[in-house]
């Protein structure tokens, strides 16, 4: 009854934390419910202890022979005490002599009420000691500290922080109820992975400080709760609360299999202190997610073995115990995700072909815990007449590294925002127009908000947010720093009036500091009511009404091209440029300065249907553009600048802060046929045609193409359609092509403006160094002649996000 009490008193607890914010309620470490078995071991492992998924494992070192009555052991005091405590019974020989317990967590706490009984002192000639104790913690740093919290009883004193030793100056031996002779203390500050107390004899020199006993009492503790939503992170499956799950904001590790096949005798009836141990040593990863056993034993009654797996930290759980009765052998991979439990296999088991069961306690038990370190499995016999044979084991874990994505000291899964720019790790996990906030309801308490859990009342655990990846290269947008691959970062194109730094002050949330947002678990979209700037969100927008963020949007991109003084390059223009005159665009003075004085632009007139023979006409017609002229992207243009003197150079990119700018137009690759990983969207452009005014004296055309994108991409990408060819696209550099199109294309930036000096071949057969074509870049293409030929051709340039 009282669990059950205690049971619903914590589900209030987590309900009143739902509704008013964090309240955390402490777990209670019970020495009546826990137990120390036998008297006077020297170590002990609990799992889960007060269902807080909280593992403690408890060790005392030192001058351990001193101790006298079968201690450590659990006693109440005579009967009195209420509880029962874990009794230290010293005999010491000198003041130098000490014992050392240390208790470890698996997941961090916070301490209250250790309280320590009997801190004494006697010099009566029968028992002459000074009791003195000295307590301290490890926080999650490794730092050494002290408690924060300290309550001395009248009999006793503090020497320094963490140090207290009974009053010399009071004889006081009395027992484990005198309040003046005890210490309560608290880390209630700090969360620390490790408390350690030694108990000794105290600063006065006593002759032979015989007699002494302490008692060690009940305590409670706070695991580590870091978004504060009344579920421990060891429990909670996303930490932070931004909808991503923990496991996701770890860098996955393969898979490790760690065996042993060292045979060996299972004592018979040898439980619990003749038993037969194996070892596996694991080495990779920080954090176990799964984990699954095989273990092979030949036993002629399976009912008789008791068979654990102990972790490096100490947890132990039961794989079997007294499970199968007169059925023989153990020949079973053990897995938490098995559909039957070994306890209701009572059939014989085939050494040669296991079978899958649950063990009697969850492996999972161990998930959360470093890995890394020796692993025991202990197999022992509890009845007589039958011995058992080890044959073998495989332990499998499946384990994650804990990941920093932008150095900021603080782990992704605790990170509100793992990239650092301003744009929360919640809204960058969601597509911009169908963003959900957080609903603050978890009903299966299991840490993951209900608006992004697929199993809110009946089973914890889901998949949570799956993070857009706008730019399609392999790094999810909320770890991604310029989303869209534009050349400006997601700082840049996020916030409203953001401070972008690489490496910005941020809270202890992971949010940089010049948000002025606090560093709370409880703002996850860190003032973001709706990112859709189209619906009024507080996030910057590039084009109006596509319900997308700016961020996500390429525009133009943050593009250049270098201008040589006095040197002839063919360009393209990376976006729509819509009705704005070319010398807005590159002109005025952060451009290249007047149009018509400081630079020009010239086209293909066309008026020569782009002919080319060699002899008498080795040049396309060109025209000189005016300064209002207009561009289109996928097209190539001519330009030259007076940059002030030779080698003198220039970076231009095209003003995006003009009206009437926009993206350049795209369709999916699979809506024009083409079927290449290495895209999914395409812009076609309209050719010129084969057909030629007279074969016998056109050569061939030549024609002025460009990169109609912000992103470079490989020749080998690009894709050729003549129409009399089924409307297939074909890549660039495929026989099909052969008879319409040269898979050789030029690009040119020189002085020379002869027909054949000044240019670069590019073969797109050979995609290497050379083989790309960049953004706001030309380049010439031949196009084969034809007389007959009236088919249209097309350009299906590649949308890669790629600037390599």
């Amino acid at each position: 009854m009282e669990k059950i009490h205690k049971q619903l008193l914590k589900r209030f607890f987590v309900l009143g934390m739902l509704l008013l914010g964090s309240l955390a309620f402490p777990s209670t470490f019970d020495w009546e419910t826990e137990g120390w078995s036998p008297d006077g071991a020297l170590s002990q492992n609990y799992t889960n202890v007060d269902d807080s998924g909280v593992n403690v494992s408890i060790t005392v070192t030192g001058d351990t022979d001193k101790l006298q009555d079968s201690t450590p052991k659990l006693d109440d005091g005579g009967g009195s005490l209420s509880n029962d405590n874990l009794e230290f019974y010293a005999d010491y020989d000198d003041t130098t002599q000490k014992i050392t317990v240390t208790i470890k967590f698996s997941t961090p706490v916070k301490l209250s009420n250790l309280r320590f009984r009997d801190i004494d002192y006697a010099d009566d000639g029968t028992y002459e000691f000074n009791d003195k104790i000295i307590v301290t913690a490890q926080d999650i740093d490794g730092n050494t500290v002290t408690p924060n919290d300290v309550q001395l009883g009248d009999y006793v004193q503090s020497n320094a922080a963490g140090e207290y030793e009974s009053d010399e100056n009071q004889d006081h031996n009395g027992g484990p109820d005198n309040t003046g002779a005890m210490v309560t203390l608290g880390f209630t500050d700090v969360y620390v992975s490790e408390l350690t107390f030694v108990y000794t004899d105290g600063d006065i020199n006593t002759d032979n400080p015989t007699g002494q006993a302490i008692w060690f009492d009940n305590f409670d503790f706070e695991a580590l709760d870091t978004d504060g939503d009344g579920v421990v992170d060891v429990k909670d499956i996303d930490d932070d609360n931004d909808g991503i799950l923990d496991v996701n904001e770890r860098t996955p590790v393969v898979a490790q299999t760690v065996s042993n096949t060292d045979t060996g005798t299972i004592p018979d009836d040898g439980y619990p202190d003749n038993c037969l141990d194996r070892t596996f040593n694991v080495s990779d990863g920080d954090v176990i997610d799964d984990i699954t056993i095989l273990v092979k034993i030949e036993h002629s009654w399976r009912g008789d073995l008791v068979v654990q797996l102990i972790s490096p930290f100490g947890t132990v759980i039961d794989l079997i115990r007294d499970e199968g009765g007169n059925a023989q052998n153990l020949s079973t991979n053990f897995s938490d995700a098995a559909t039957e439990s070994i306890g209701d296999d009572s059939d014989d088991q085939d050494l040669d072909h296991p079978v899958y069961r649950k063990p009697d306690q969850p492996l999972s038990t161990f998930n959360g815990e470093d890995p890394k370190g020796t692993w025991t499995l202990h197999m022992c016999d509890d009845a007589s007449q039958d011995e058992g044979t080890f044959n073998e084991a495989d332990l499998n874990i499946s384990t994650s590294n804990n990941r920093d994505s932008d150095n900021d000291g603080i782990l992704d899964s605790v990170d509100l925002d793992s990239d650092n720019d301003g744009i929360p790790d919640n809204v960058e996990a969601q597509s911009t127009g169908d963003y959900t906030a957080t609903s603050g309801t978890d009903d299966d308490g299991d840490g993951l908000d209900d608006a992004y859990d697929q199993n809110t009342s009946s089973a914890p655990g889901s998949i949570g947010l799956v993070s857009p990846d706008t730019d399609d290269d392999g790094i999810p947008d909320y770890l991604d720093s310029d989303s869209d691959n534009d050349g400006y970062s997601d700082c840049e194109e996020g916030r409203n009036n953001p401070e972008c730094d690489p490496n910005p002050a941020v809270e202890k949330n992971g949010l940089p500091e010049w948000l002025q947002v606090g560093d709370g678990y409880d703002n996850v979209s860190a003032g973001i009511t709706d990112p859709d700037p189209d619906d009024g969100g507080n996030i910057q927008d590039e084009v109006t009404g596509n319900h997308e963020a700016a961020y996500r949007e390429f525009l133009c991109g943050k593009n250049r091209t270098t201008l040589t003084h006095m040197q002839w390059k063919i360009i393209s223009f990376s976006c729509d440029t819509g009705a704005n005159s070319i010398s807005d665009l590159l002109g005025g003075d952060d451009g290249l300065g007047e149009y018509g004085t400081d630079w020009v632009m010239y086209e293909q007139s066309g008026s020569d249907n782009y002919e080319i023979n060699g002899t008498t006409h080795p040049n396309t017609d060109k025209r000189k553009l005016n300064a209002g002229d207009t561009v289109v992207p996928g097209k190539g243009y001519w330009i030259i600048a007076d940059l002030g003197g030779t080698g003198n150079e220039k970076n231009i990119t095209i003003n995006e802060t003009l009206d009437d700018i926009n993206p350049t137009s795209v369709e999916d690759a699979s809506a024009v046929g083409i079927s290449d990983g290495n895209f999914s969207k395409v812009h076609e452009y309209l050719l010129p045609k084969n057909e030629v005014s007279d074969p016998d004296t056109v050569d061939y055309k030549k024609y002025m193409a460009g990169n109609p994108f912000p992103y470079a991409f490989h020749l080998a990408n690009l894709y050729f359609k003549h129409n009399a060819d089924g409307m297939t696209y074909h890549p660039m550099g495929d026989i099909n092509n052969d008879d319409y199109i040269n898979k050789i294309v030029y690009k040119h930036d020189s002085n020379e403006t002869g027909p054949v000096t000044g240019y670069e071949a590019i073969d797109p057969s050979t995609p290497g160094f050379g083989g790309s074509i960049e953004p706001m870049e030309g380049f010439f293409i031949k196009i084969e002649k034809n007389q007959s030929d009236n088919y249209v051709n097309h350009f299906a340039y590649p949308l890669t996000y790629s600037n390599d």
